[in-house]
């Protein structure tokens, strides 16, 4: 349960961080949605609460001890980790926009034109279900150390900002000087209009 505390922490206090430094006066969002500032950050808020208290329940998830401690063990672990990662939130993101499911979605494509916070501006029932579950399952099913949890939450809080931060929009030095493909998310973008 340490390790699932230790990915809370640091993948609030990143994603936050990251997100703050982050551009916003771009962000548009729906005219019929009403966002504010104050409305994202409570429901910014709400999730790291509920998050917090549903970690108890992530950490009854087995650990399995299938990987051996060596280079190649560490290479299949990470590679099981980013599939399983990418399955079950891809999966569970494509059911949340089926017609049964989407009113639980619908708080998060508020946004046209997203921004850094808008990442994990959603309902309860998407930041659970979809959000953290598609990162809690790999950590705790494959053991993660702390290190791991650590350098694991660091990249997905980049990679959170990184597809909502809107980063496309911007030509500036940063952008001139970094691969398209590490810096811009122009597909994601085109996926909240």
């Amino acid at each position: 349960m340490k390790t699932l505390i230790t990915s809370w922490i640091v993948l609030w206090a990143s994603y936050l961080s990251l997100a703050a430094l982050s551009p916003r006066d771009k962000a548009v969002t729906r005219p019929r949605a009403n966002v504010t500032d104050l409305k994202v950050i409570n429901n910014l808020v709400k999730n790291i609460c509920i998050t917090a208290l549903f970690i108890p329940v992530t950490a009854n998830i087995p650990t399995l001890d299938i990987f051996p401690h060596t280079i190649f063990g560490y290479v299949l672990k990470y590679l099981c980790t980013i599939l399983l990662i990418d399955c079950w939130f891809y999966y569970g993101h494509r059911l949340l926009h089926s017609k049964r499911l989407y009113k639980w979605h619908s708080q998060h494509h508020e946004f046209t034109q997203s921004h850094a916070l808008s990442a994990l501006y959603c309902s309860w029932v998407e930041m659970l279900f979809v959000n953290q579950l598609s990162i809690a399952i790999p950590f705790q099913l494959f053991g993660f150390n702390n290190i791991e949890i650590v350098v694991a939450s660091l990249l997905t809080a980049y990679n959170l900002v990184k597809g909502h931060g809107g980063l496309q929009l911007y030509n500036n030095v940063v952008t001139k000087n970094i691969s398209h493909k590490w810096i811009d998310d122009e597909e994601h973008a085109a996926h909240h209009k």
